[in-house]
């Protein structure tokens, strides 16, 4: 089950108290997955949903709030194997849908139609609760951090992201063929709408795995850098050595002055050691172990040009 299903399983569950809440729910529904269907049985509004758990719950607030009759059917679409689920209302009913919700308006006036609905803070999160079941997304929080909402036309789509913003969370349109779409791509305001809506489980889901993420994230990045400092210590000491055998074979080890010839000695014969651990082995600082150790590489520079070797 994908982390959408299980968000909108988990709003479904949740009763709406109040009729104004339900009536807010249920118009933020119609207008992001309803329709009309005009036949000779008459005028009819159906709703189209990938959700089984969302197709009942769309006939059970349909009954509750208006005098219609409901049925399902489950349809297939052809070479991909993606089921959907049609919910059909009819009765006297649906005229009242119809007009409450604007399905033959186009788009217009939708900001005032809304207005009636979502006057209360009650009302306005059930709203955006009732646009996310009819057509929001939400990644799953282990490959991406996305949530949208379809809307047909920037109306809603604005005045969804009214209501979200009153609540903290920054939200953005953009259009998409014919559609617009509200998208929330930061991983704090995702959690937010979710919680905002009613889906508590699945934000402190979100929250528990994006905090799993970001400390798998903190050890590799602490990993890397190990491995990296590894390798520069590798590929310095492999330098280190390739410099004093040069001053060995040109002018000897013992012409050197004592510290020199110490820590030149220590290392030919530690050459994966760190200067950490080249200063605990001499007795002395790590700065003096490093200071000495460019001094050997300068002389070796010198040696190297007096004699032209690489």
């Amino acid at each position: 089950m994908s982390f959408s299903s299980v968000a909108k399983d988990e709003l479904i569950r949740q009763r709406l108290r109040g009729d104004d809440a339900a009536s807010a729910a249920h118009t933020a529904l119609t207008m992001t997955s309803g329709g009309l269907t005009l036949g000779r049985g008459g005028m009819a509004v159906h709703y189209t949903t990938e959700s089984e758990s969302v197709a009942r719950y769309v006939e059970k607030l349909s009954r509750r709030l208006y005098d219609v009759e409901a049925s399902a059917l489950m349809s297939e679409k052809r070479g991909r194997g993606a089921r959907s689920v049609i919910v059909t209302l009819r009765g006297s009913g649906c005229a009242d849908i119809i007009e409450a919700c604007g399905l033959m308006s186009v788009g217009e006036g939708d900001g005032e139609r809304i207005a009636r609905f979502t006057r209360s803070e009650r009302c306005r999160i059930a709203f955006v609760r009732g646009a996310f079941l009819g057509a929001g997304s939400v990644s799953d929080p282990q490959k991406s951090y996305h949530l949208e909402i379809v809307c047909r036309n920037e109306a809603l789509g604005r005045e969804l992201i009214s209501i979200l913003s009153e609540h903290g969370v920054r939200a953005k349109l953009r259009e998409r063929k014919e559609t617009h779409v509200v998208y929330v791509k930061e991983a704090d305001m995702i959690s937010g709408v979710l919680a905002l809506i009613g889906a508590h489980d699945a934000a402190l889901r979100f929250e528990e795995v994006r905090a799993i993420k970001s400390i798998n994230n903190d050890i590799n990045r602490i990993g890397n850098c190990d491995v990296a400092n590894m390798q520069k210590t590798a590929e310095a000491a492999a330098l280190q050595a390739k410099g004093i055998e040069l001053i060995s074979r040109r002018m000897g080890l013992e012409r050197l002055p004592n510290g020199l010839r110490q820590v030149a000695e220590a290392r030919l014969n530690n050459r994966e050691a760190s200067l950490n651990d080249l200063a605990v082995e001499l007795g002395i600082g790590r700065s003096a172990v490093n200071y000495r150790l460019s001094k050997l590489m300068r002389l070796a520079d010198e040696l190297r040009s007096k004699y032209g070797e690489e």
